[in-house]
């Protein structure tokens, strides 16, 4: 049975509680070679066959450690890095919108300044 767990932890701890992790893989590991120790003769395959299962599984659970791994390195870097810019040309096109709207506004206050008939 496989389950899925999801928790915060604070960014600075990630990679130890990540070493934890990875170190608690060695248990299944050391399953592995009691499972290839304990083989007689005549099971050897039965030995073979359930070392294997733990390290195909210790080896899936590294990749996923791993990808994980990955994934919040690039997401850290990703918020390091400095945002892009607008292009010069991007940029006048903002400001002359900018400079329309302000336009826009000062032309509805000089409509509403002109003195009303009475």
């Amino acid at each position: 049975m496989r389950a899925t767990i999801s928790f915060e932890a604070d960014a600075s701890r990630v990679n130890d509680i990540m070493r934890s992790l990875v170190l608690e893989e060695s248990n299944a590991l050391q399953d592995a070679l009691v499972s290839l120790e304990g083989a007689t003769a005549d099971r050897i395959v039965e030995g073979i066959s359930n070392a294997l299962e733990h390290i195909y599984g210790v080896a899936s659970q590294l990749e996923q450690y791993r990808q994980m791994m990955v994934l919040f390195e690039k997401a850290k870097f990703e918020t390091i890095l400095p945002q892009s810019s607008d292009s010069p040309l991007e940029f006048v096109g903002k400001l002359k919108k900018f400079d329309n709207f302000i336009d826009r506004i000062n032309e509805q206050e000089g409509d509403n300044d002109t003195p009303e008939e009475g």
